[in-house]
């Protein structure tokens, strides 16, 4: 009897496929993953990055579609840091953070230094 693959294991497989830009693989991955996890946006984004890094348009626009008919929304990203043993997250577009305002101030000093001369 064949053991179906985790979510998990098939995200990290299609993880992969985009990684070294594997379409085929990746496609028949995402369906598995789709059946295994169907409420999960990752498997949706994950292709659609995978089809904009190839110029593939028209198939971003029917992922976007079909996440859209299914009433699935990409998660925002996030990032975590411990600093003197306290854990400080951090999730796109928040200001819930007690000290955001001063995270905010930096991150737009770095982008200035950032830009080219």
């Amino acid at each position: 009897m064949p053991v179906e693959p985790e979510p998990y294991a098939l995200a990290a497989l299609l993880s992969g496929c985009q990684r070294h830009k594997n379409e085929e693989l990746a496609e028949k991955t995402v369906k598995k993953l789709w059946r295994a996890a169907e409420r999960d946006s990752g498997g949706y984004v994950m292709l659609s990055n995978l089809y904009a890094s190839a110029g593939r348009w028209k198939d971003v626009l029917e992922v976007r579609k079909l996440m859209k008919e299914k009433g699935l929304k990409k998660n925002g990203g996030c990032s975590w840091i411990e600093l003197k043993n306290q854990v400080h997250s951090f999730h796109s577009g928040d200001g819930a953070h007690s000290q955001s305002i001063e995270i905010y101030v930096v991150l737009d000093l770095l982008m200035y230094e950032m830009l080219p001369v």
